[in-house]
């Protein structure tokens, strides 16, 4: 079947205890309800014990999608999921590159890694079949140590040294240095005595990418100003969401205490344009280049680890921002909890956020000593031990993204009702709340917002599960893409078929945090106020919102 055929019809199978494979082959029907990507993988895991229970370490589940290698932009993305080492329920995140091209070239729609190595060791897997390669220093090396002694290149994932020491919210990077960005996956990999898992394919990797890009998609992306205008995301990356959480007051200024960061101004990213020069980095089957990287080869901070590593911390040095990023991917360690566990630790022994030592403690987290090993399992767990729940900010032991739900109270319902652990993108209700996309509604007001998240929910099911950029998917209507899927799959697909699936897609998703006992989700009291956000107000719009549901 021809990669541009949408689904190849096969997914690998890999148990590392057994060093076996197999080969799935799911009906058609299967794959028109759950799509790929997010939808499927979460479809698979349902069904599998070592899934579900909660004493053996996870499957992997890594899947493209259905528009990999079509030229529809936004479609290079690559799916992981699995249970996750710091909530215990689903956990899914996305990047873009080469990977999801080269697995379709290979043949799979997705991979499924179970079981545990022997012994530790990296995975290749080229069209013949797999090899499991043991070394004696993968845990010792850094991610640029992996991909240049390696050779790992582009189409690889990798685990840093964070992970291999057991920290509960190390992350999954991808050898273009992109990284899963919550709940803890990395750990969930290395426990798996697993370093790295490379794909060899016979032509290169990113080959499909040269395909022609979809003009109506390249026109719609030129005409949005957050997308393409002259301070959007193609000339200063994910990065100019901080200016209007800054304007808005939606930083999470020292530890949530306050909204307003008045240093904002010296750590945006025009601001760190100025003293870190970078250029795009271009992702496959996309002419955006939201992604930068500097002339130093370092890769240029996203929003998140702008907010972390300066107003959480309350600190507003663009050379901590940047280098506290990079050392994050070198060791493998999810910027957003790892700020948390810092800022949490900060307010609870007293220290004065401008004179926390960040590199020190950053350190010390990383190679799980000192303070460090205090605070492995994340900042809900320290702040429980030392009798300060209070302190930690986050739900179910995840970190809550770096937008104070104060001033944008739908993003604030969305964190609720996420079904994992990325619930910024999840909800989608930054959209319309900060953006003003599709419409600007009143980010002070719950009324209307818990359709507005069910509907934001369903949307991004279908874009993570045809493995879409999640910024992309804010400004290109899904009837674009049902129309190239349609095209692909020869069946009929149109944006509301779509929105069928991804409210399935989320059903799932529900029924299986259910049976992994996943606790109510709630928000720490800092983030409510007296008058538009109290918490009675958003119970009553988590109890519209759960009746839109059934």
């Amino acid at each position: 079947m021809s990669i541009n055929a949408g689904w190849l019809g096969k997914i690998l199978k890999i148990d590392l205890s057994s060093k076996t494979h197999k080969i799935i082959e799911p009906n058609l029907d299967l794959y028109q309800k759950y799509l790929g990507g997010r939808g499927l993988a979460g479809w698979f895991a349902g069904r599998d014990p070592d899934f579900l229970d909660a004493q053996i370490i996870p499957p992997l589940y890594i899947f493209s999608g259905p528009l990999a290698g079509s030229g529809a932009q936004g479609s290079a993305s690559t799916n992981i999921f699995s249970r996750s080492p710091l909530t215990g329920g689903i956990s899914f995140s996305s990047f873009q590159g080469d990977f999801a091209l080269d697995l379709k070239k290979l043949g799979f729609d997705g991979l499924i890694i179970s079981g545990v190595a022997s012994e530790l060791c990296g995975l290749r897997i080229d069209p013949v079949g797999f090899e499991l390669e043991t070394h004696e220093d993968l845990a010792e090396k850094t991610v640029n140590q992996l991909i240049r002694e390696h050779n790992l290149g582009s189409s690889s994932l990798l685990v840093g040294k964070a992970a291999h020491l057991g920290v509960s919210f190390a992350g999954i990077i991808s050898g273009e240095l992109q990284m899963s960005t919550s709940g803890g996956l990395g750990k969930v990999m290395a426990a798996k005595n697993l370093s790295f898992i490379k794909l060899e394919t016979a032509d290169g990797p990113g080959q499909s990418a040269k395909q022609k890009l979809n003009p109506e998609i390249a026109r719609t992306i030129s005409a949005s100003p957050f997308l393409a205008g002259k301070f959007g995301l193609k000339h200063y990356g994910t990065g100019v969401i901080f200016d209007l959480a800054a304007y808005y007051e939606l930083l999470p200024t020292a530890n949530f205490t306050r909204s307003k960061f008045a240093q904002a101004s010296q750590v945006n990213s025009i601001s760190l344009f100025r003293q870190f020069p970078a250029k795009a980095k271009i992702c496959p089957h996309c002419s955006l280049g939201c992604r930068k990287i500097t002339e130093k080869s370092q890769v240029f901070p996203d929003y998140t680890a702008m907010a972390v590593f300066s107003a959480l911390l309350d600190h507003h040095d663009p050379q901590l921002v940047m280098t506290a990023f990079n050392f994050c991917l070198q060791y493998g360690l999810e910027p957003r909890n790892t700020a948390a566990a810092m800022s949490t630790w900060a307010e609870i022994e007293g220290e004065e956020f401008a004179k926390l030592e960040v590199w020190d403690l950053l350190k010390e987290i990383a190679e799980n000593r000192a303070r460090g090993s205090a605070l492995k399992e994340g900042a809900e767990v320290y702040a429980q031990l030392r009798g300060k729940p209070e302190a930690a900010m986050t739900i179910n032991n995840q970190a809550v993204f770096p937008i104070n739900p104060r001033g944008a109270v739908g993003v604030g319902l969305g964190y609720l009702t996420t079904t994992g652990t990325e619930a910024f993108f999840n909800s989608f209700a930054f959209g319309p709340e900060i953006l003003g996309k599709p419409v600007l509604v009143d980010r002070l007001s719950l009324e209307g917002k818990a359709r507005l998240v069910k509907a934001g929910e369903d949307k991004s099911a279908v874009s993570g599960s045809l493995a879409l950029c999640p910024l992309l998917a804010t400004t290109i209507p899904l009837a674009v893409y049902a129309k190239i899927l349609s095209e692909l799959s020869n069946q009929a697909f149109s944006g509301n078929s779509l929105l069928q699936s991804g409210e399935e897609i989320i059903a799932n998703e529900r029924r299986l945090n259910h049976q992994l006992k996943l606790k109510s989700p709630s928000l720490p009291s800092r983030l409510f106020d007296e008058n538009n956000f109290t918490r009675e107000k958003l119970n009553k719009a988590l109890e519209i919102y759960n009746k839109l549901r059934k």
